[in-house]
């Protein structure tokens, strides 16, 4: 075993990672999930059986038992950025397309490097333009530059 894993799981073996409390404890979860008869507790119970027996049958990640395809989370990023980033140029919407791309990038710009560390830190979200581009940056998103911000539009919105 690792010498990390031995300062990490002090007296642990090597083929002991799995803590067997926990695993008792889920499957009594499931158990119970099932003496309900519940459809969505019976789902439930299924896909963490189906994932708890998967170190006997196979490789099953969690996503993949939930039946979640590979990278929903990425995709669901994505989407909210992209909402948010529809929402910031909403804002602007009485402005042509470039003054659009330039207001919107100022005001991701400004945010991003003043306010938006001490949002984030203290999880607070303001209101207003900044409350959206608060949400822009929450979900992964970045500054803009204008091109950057042109292409991401086009895409949202199918405009040209």
């Amino acid at each position: 075993m690792p010498a990390c894993w031995r300062r990490c799981l002090p007296g642990r073996e090597a083929g002991d990672l799995v803590d067997q409390a926990v695993t008792d404890r889920l499957w009594r979860c499931i158990n119970h999930l099932r003496a309900t008869e519940n459809p969505d507790d019976l789902w439930l119970a299924q896909a963490l059986a189906d994932w708890l027996a998967a170190p006997e049958a196979g490789h099953l990640t969690l996503d993949t038992a939930f039946g979640w395809p590979p990278g929903w989370r990425q995709a669901a990023r994505d989407q909210a950025r992209d909402a948010a980033l529809a929402a910031i140029a909403a804002q602007f919407a009485s402005t042509s397309g470039r003054r659009r791309a330039a207001l919107v990038e100022q005001a991701i710009g400004r945010y991003a490097s003043t306010v938006w560390p001490r949002d984030s830190f203290a999880g607070r979200r303001p209101s207003g333009l900044y409350g959206l581009v608060f949400d822009y940056l929450r979900v992964g998103g970045r500054p803009l530059s204008f091109e950057r911000f042109r292409q991401m539009e086009r895409r949202v919105t199918g405009r040209r």
